[in-house]
């Protein structure tokens, strides 16, 4: 997501003087959305922010960078509005893989930017192989790894809840489980 909004603002500088001007450079007023079509629990919207996924630091509490997302779930039964006013949300069932519906609704996406005269020069700019890779970048073999290493982790990390609850030291935990101490640290509390 973070490359997309670097290309979007880069993207929007069209004066290549502007990195040296002392003013302000102004920039589009960004609204980031996404939609879920995951089979897990997710309610109908959800504000998403990015600061969420930081990792905690001693002595940095506030986040430098923010980016809040809304998501809102396009499963079956839920946002239903949505659903209906957009015509290749509603074509998930009409024979066309999921590729071939993303790059529909990409392109119909760009062409309603252009019309309605938002990032037109960004989208100009922009060549049908970019175009391609936004809709196809999903890769469902990659998504599948990763959701076997998060069960992974989560498991190692479960591991390491109920040695700490049996009072297991915490370098025999790390030598166990591959965890750092700081990791160790923080699953203590949800050991108690």
């Amino acid at each position: 997501m973070l490359q997309y909004i670097c290309r979007l603002f880069e993207a929007g500088i069209t004066d290549k003087k502007a990195v040296y001007r002392k003013t302000l450079v102004r920039h589009a007023r960004p609204r980031f959305i996404l939609f879920f079509n995951g089979t897990a629990a997710f309610p109908d919207h959800k504000r998403m922010r990015l600061s969420e996924s930081f990792e905690q630091v001693a002595g940095f509490e506030d986040a430098s960078l923010e980016l809040e997302i809304d998501v809102y779930n396009v499963n079956e039964g839920w946002n239903r509005s949505i659903m209906e006013s957009c015509e290749e949300l509603t074509a998930l069932g009409d024979g066309r893989s999921r590729a071939e519906i993303t790059l529909a609704a990409v392109r119909l996406a760009i062409r309603d930017c252009r019309d309605a005269g938002l990032l037109s020069d960004f989208w100009d700019k922009m060549r049908q192989e970019e175009i391609n890779m936004l809709a196809n970048e999903w890769d469902m073999q990659t998504a599948l790894e990763v959701e076997r290493e998060e069960g992974f982790e989560k498991g190692v990390e479960t591991v390491a809840v109920n040695a700490l609850a049996k009072g297991l030291p915490f370098e025999l935990i790390r030598e166990l489980t591959g965890l750092d101490t700081e990791t160790i640290t923080g699953l203590s509390q949800r050991a108690r």
